[in-house]
C-alpha cells in the first residue's frame, strides 16, 4: 500500500514538474527571466484537440475561427504594417495584438532556439498528446503552431531576431525556419489558442486603408532621417509662401 502510495505521488510530481516547465517558459533569454517572475498557471481538465472537434458543431467552429487565417509568415505581416515586439513575459500564452490607424504590433514572448529546443518541443508536444492526458490546454503545441504560421523561411526568422523575439544559437536562420517547420508539420493545436489574435491580425491584414497607411509610414517616415527631411521640406516650403 504505501508502495502504491509512494508511486502515485512521484507520478503527480512528475507531472507538476513538467506543467511549471510549460507554464515558465524558460527557454526565455536572461534579461527576461530576472525581470519576470511568474507562478505556474493552475490548469484546468481540457479535451483534446480531436475530441472537441467531433463534439464542435460546423456553425460553433466557424464562429471558433473566426476569419480565414489568409497571412502566411512575418515577411507579410510586416508588408501589412504589423511590427514585432517581444511580450516582456514568459508565458507562452501572452501573444498579444495591439492594432493602430498607423502603428500595430505583433507582441511575442522572447525565446532562445538553440540544439535543444528542437528535443524539448518535440517531447513536451508528445507529452501533451498522449491519449490519456486530460491536464494539459495544449499550451506548447498551440504555440509551436502559432510560430509555424509566422515562418516560412529564413527571411521571416531574421525579422523575428531583429525584433528581439527570438535568439538564434542555433545556427543560420534557414535551420532555425527549417526547425519550426518540421516540428509544426501536422500539428493540431487546441482551436481556442490565440483566438482572438489570429481574428484581430485577419480583420488588420484584410483592411485596405490601414495598411496602405502603415506601409506609407513605415517605408517613408519610419527612419528619423527622412522624417526630419520631410519637416524641412514642409518648413521651407512654408516660408518661400509667406516671403511670396
Amino acid at each position: 500500500m504505501n508502495d502504491d502510495n509512494n508511486d502515485k505521488n512521484s507520478n503527480n510530481k512528475y507531472e507538476e514538474s513538467i506543467m511549471e516547465f510549460i507554464h515558465m517558459n524558460v527557454m526565455a533569454p536572461p534579461k527576461y527571466m530576472s525581470k519576470i517572475n511568474q507562478p505556474p498557471k493552475t490548469t484546468q481538465p481540457q479535451m483534446p484537440p480531436a475530441a472537441k472537434e467531433k463534439k464542435t458543431g460546423r456553425r460553433e467552429k466557424e464562429k471558433m475561427l473566426g476569419h480565414k487565417i489568409s497571412y502566411r509568415n512575418v515577411q507579410e505581416l510586416k508588408a501589412a504594417g504589423i511590427q514585432l515586439k517581444p511580450s516582456g513575459t514568459l508565458s507562452l500564452k501572452e501573444i498579444k495584438f495591439n492594432s493602430r490607424c498607423i502603428a500595430s504590433y505583433l507582441k511575442l514572448p522572447p525565446l532562445i532556439v538553440d540544439d535543444s529546443t528542437g528535443p524539448l518541443f518535440f517531447n513536451l508536444i508528445a507529452y501533451e498528446m498522449c491519449p490519456d492526458n486530460f491536464l494539459t490546454d495544449y499550451g506548447v503545441t498551440s504555440y509551436v503552431s502559432f510560430l509555424y504560421s509566422l515562418i516560412d523561411d529564413a527571411g521571416d526568422v531574421k525579422d523575428l531576431r531583429y525584433a528581439n523575439v527570438l535568439e538564434n544559437s542555433l545556427g543560420s536562420d534557414a535551420e532555425v525556419a527549417e526547425l519550426f517547420n518540421e516540428i509544426g508539420t501536422d500539428l493540431v493545436p487546441n482551436p481556442e489558442a490565440y483566438m482572438e489574435v489570429k481574428d484581430r491580425i485577419q480583420k488588420h491584414y484584410e483592411n485596405k486603408c490601414t495598411t496602405w497607411m502603415a506601409q506609407v509610414y513605415y517605408d517613408h517616415f519610419s527612419n528619423p532621417w527622412t522624417t526630419m527631411a520631410f519637416n524641412a521640406a514642409l518648413v521651407a516650403l512654408a516660408l518661400s509662401g509667406v516671403q511670396t
